[in-house]
């Protein structure tokens, strides 16, 4: 997880009724009112769309040195004004000619290219929708969907914010492909979360595991077994400790990212057989 932000244009009052009419109102509802309820509604009308992506040139099939065929694509990148480096995407060419009237372009099914920017563009930490050149007039609500929220995204699911700039999603009670862990977590990492859980009575556990999505990588993920009865939002605050904790011990570390999931009926079952316990209350 990242520290995230979700950052939305005032109201655009245009009706638009063509390409993706569904995602531009749903963020035109976010921009006016940016609600548990407008966010999700939106994060649904845009995992099935199919997004303008504006490219330096349009990509070619090439062969590598092990004779594979393989698509080498290039993306824009854009700093905002907190430095962060973003790519920009469309919801229909006339909002991209409002940008850059001359830039080649692909279409792309928003998941599979939050995907491809999840497990190939690390530098990335945002996808800006609708972007405007300054010198022309906004004609199309524009907004960040930030690292966190694309992550996510690219599995399928719905961001869900949980406070502190963390966002969570939904997992089934079905087999995710619970796994061994596909990265070593850090061993200052693992003394940091050690050391946050022990301050808190209701952490019973700690484990590091894997979900294998069905779609995208697998997920280096922190379970925690928790006593029962605690409330929602404390449950938050355990996670946002904890994250806030651990986060400064990967920034130079090769997990760029970091789950986190309070373990429950099957799932706490299948994270005990294939996890690795990190700690357990004394």
């Amino acid at each position: 997880m990242k520290i995230l932000e979700k950052l939305f244009s005032k109201r655009h009052t245009r009706q638009y009724e063509g390409e993706n009419a569904a995602l531009v109102q749903a963020m035109d509802a976010v921009a006016f009112a940016d609600n548990p309820e407008n966010r999700k509604k939106m994060y649904e009308a845009l995992l099935p769309s199919t997004l303008l992506i504006p490219t330096p040139e349009i990509p070619t099939a090439s062969v590598s040195n092990e004779h594979e065929d393989y698509v080498s694509l290039q993306l824009h990148g854009i700093a905002d004004k907190q430095g962060r480096k973003l790519t920009p995407v469309f919801t229909d060419i006339e909002a991209l000619r409002n940008w850059d009237p001359n830039t080649p372009v692909l279409r792309a099914a928003a998941r599979g290219l939050f995907e491809v920017i999840s497990k190939n563009f690390p530098d990335i930490q945002g996808v800006v929708i609708n972007p405007f050149d300054p010198i022309r007039k906004m004609i199309r609500p524009t907004g960040v969907v930030t690292s966190g929220e694309f992550e996510v995204l690219s599995r399928g699911s719905v961001p869900r914010h949980e406070g502190a700039g963390l966002f969570g999603h939904a997992l089934p009670s079905t087999s995710l492909g619970i796994q061994p862990p596909n990265q070593t977590l850090p061993t200052a990492a693992v003394e940091v979360l050690s050391n946050s859980a022990s301050r808190f009575r209701e952490i019973d556990s700690l484990y590091v595991f894997s979900i294998a999505h069905a779609h995208g990588a697998s997920q280096l993920t922190v379970g925690l077994g928790l006593d029962g009865g605690i409330t929602r939002e404390r449950q938050q605050f355990i996670v946002q400790t904890l994250w806030g904790a651990v986060a400064p011990s990967l920034i130079q570390t090769e997990v760029k990212n970091l789950d986190f999931v309070v373990l429950s009926g099957k799932i706490a079952a299948q994270v005990e057989h294939n996890g690795s316990k990190i700690y357990s209350r004394l």
